[in-house]
């Protein structure tokens, strides 16, 4: 996911006699156990420091934007795949498949499918998952 903000003049739409500045301070505190903090000294960045760490921060260093900005690029598999979740069409007594209308597919295949069936099989229908519907 992509991280970090972008902060600057170019971002600030609103009057300059309008905006307010104000004081960032950090805050430290050093956690021995879960139940035992020791609070430091609140400390402000320069602002130069903070200008350079957003020049070369996660968001300002990324070549690549949106969802595969993190993804991994030494053609391993990531740990964990999940398969699409399949919907069917089913009564809604008795939670019988209707395979006739839709079976097996996406959830927005499924409501399109439901909604433009023929009007005396889509009575008393309902989109579910493919895994909860009985057998047909």
């Amino acid at each position: 996911m992509v991280a970090g903000v972008r902060v600057g003049a170019d971002t600030v739409d609103a009057p300059l006699a309008e905006l307010k500045t104000a004081p960032l301070e950090y805050e430290t505190r050093i956690i021995d156990a879960p139940w035992r903090a020791r609070p430091q000294p609140p400390f402000a960045l320069d602002r130069r420091v903070q200008l350079a760490a957003g020049l070369t921060g996660s968001f300002a260093t990324i070549t690549v934007r949106g969802r595969s900005a993190f993804a991994r690029d030494d053609g391993r598999n990531a740990g964990v795949a999940l398969a699409p979740e399949l919907y069917a069409v089913a009564t809604t007594g008795t939670l019988t498949a209707v395979p006739d209308v839709a079976a097996g597919v996406t959830k927005g295949v499924a409501h399109l499918a439901a909604k433009h069936a023929a009007a005396g099989v889509a009575v008393g229908v309902q989109v579910v998952p493919a895994h909860e519907v009985g057998a047909g």
